[in-house]
Parts: structure tokens; C-alpha cells; sequence
């Protein structure tokens, strides 16, 4: 068994560094390529995903060779003990990563909302600066860089409305030109 352990434990634990330094991870908010885009197959179970069964299988051989060399534990004992270690690690990976996707999906879905929303210029808008605009979100005072919405010029203190977003930038028009 102790072949079983070695052979497991390396190529899991492998996959994970190599994925740690090569930037080849699933991150929050990219996709696994897991089958839930629509609620499929494991809408609540991680057993088709990729991560879980790296972290499972790493975690079940380097329980089981660190149990054969530093504990007096024999099998079946140390096989079990891995293969549990080894779901709760894999299971708790993976709902984390769940997790963590959907608190970043949320903040994307947080700035959208921004669109429409009334704000004052903090810092004035000229014809090749950017300026700056603080917006009431809900409960949230959110500052943001901005720019003029057709390249306009807008003297701080002016109210503006957010019109579009361009990554971290608001585009804005006065709320003046929206009126007329």
C-alpha cells in the first residue's frame, strides 16, 4: 500500500505546485471547467472537478506515507484514515473555490450597478485628465476615477451620471446635459 501512497501523493501534490507556480490554477471568478454552468451534474457534489480530485488524491498519499513512517498506526487504520483526510481536504477545497467564485461574481455584478447612478466630482475633468467622482451605492460611498463622456470638460463639484464603465473607470456625463 505504502507504493500506493508514494505514487498518489506525488503526482497530486505535484499538480498542486506546479500549478501554484506556474499561475495555471483555477482562480476565483475564471471557471474550472467543471460541469455546473447550468446546474448540471454537480450543482452541489465537486466529484467531476478537476481540483477535487488533485487535492483528494495528494492529500489520501501524503496521509498514508506520513502515517507508515512517523506513527506506529497500521492498515487498514492508515488507508482509511487517508482516504477520509482526503475527501474532507478535496470536498473543502473545492466548496471553498465555489465560494470564493461567487463572492467575486457578486462584486462584478455590485459595479455594474453603478451605471445610472448620480454622483459629484471630486476632482474636475479636463479635456486630456481624468477626474474623480464619488457615487452613493446602497450603503457604500464608492470613489472612482473618471472620465468625460464624449471627451468633455466638467468643473468639480458638478453633479454627473455614471453612463458606462470601462474596467475601473466611470465614464460620466453632467447631469445638466442629461436634463436638457
Amino acid at each position: 500500500m505504502l507504493a500506493a501512497y508514494i505514487i498518489t501523493g506525488v503526482i497530486g501534490i505535484g499538480l498542486i505546485v506546479v500549478s501554484l507556480f506556474t499561475g495555471h490554477c483555477d482562480h476565483p471568478g475564471h471557471g474550472d471547467h467543471e460541469f455546473d454552468h447550468d446546474g448540471g451534474f454537480d450543482s452541489w457534489l465537486p466529484f467531476f472537478s478537476l481540483r477535487f480530485w488533485t487535492y483528494t488524491l495528494g492529500v489520501f498519499g501524503l496521509c498514508g506515507v506520513l502515517l507508515t513512517y512517523l506513527s506506529d498506526a497500521r492498515e487498514p487504520f492508515i488507508g482509511i484514515a487517508s482516504i477520509v483526510t482526503g475527501l474532507i481536504v478535496g470536498f473543502g477545497v473545492s466548496f471553498a473555490m465555489r465560494a470564493l467564485r461567487k463572492v467575486d461574481t457578486g462584486a462584478l455584478e455590485g459595479e455594474k450597478t453603478l451605471v445610472g447612478k448620480t454622483g459629484k466630482l471630486l476632482v474636475g475633468i479636463r479635456k486630456d485628465q481624468e477626474g474623480k467622482v464619488r457615487v452613493q451605492a446602497g450603503d457604500e460611498t464608492v470613489d472612482m476615477i473618471a472620465r468625460g463622456y464624449d471627451a468633455e470638460e466638467i468643473p468639480l463639484g458638478t453633479e454627473v451620471v455614471i453612463v458606462a464603465l470601462e474596467g475601473d473607470r466611470a465614464l460620466v456625463m453632467a447631469h445638466s446635459v442629461l436634463e436638457n
